[in-house]
């Protein structure tokens, strides 16, 4: 798979801990995970605990 390399200058531990590498396609998928994993968080609490309370609020006001 061809990478294209950026001139950007990134610790090596970046690359041990979050396999984030000096190149657009490590970037662009790390970015990808982390819009991933935070709408999967809100999409949780807005399940959990948003819609609850307006519906417990909707149902009071009535």
């Amino acid at each position: 798979m061809p990478s294209t390399p950026l001139n950007l200058h990134l610790l090596a531990w970046t690359g041990l801990w979050f396999s984030l590498f000096n190149n657009l396609q490590s970037i662009a998928a790390q970015l990808i995970a982390a819009v991933v994993v935070l709408g999967s968080y809100f999409g949780a609490q807005y399940v959990r605990v948003w819609k609850p309370r307006r519906e417990a609020a909707k149902s009071m006001a009535v």
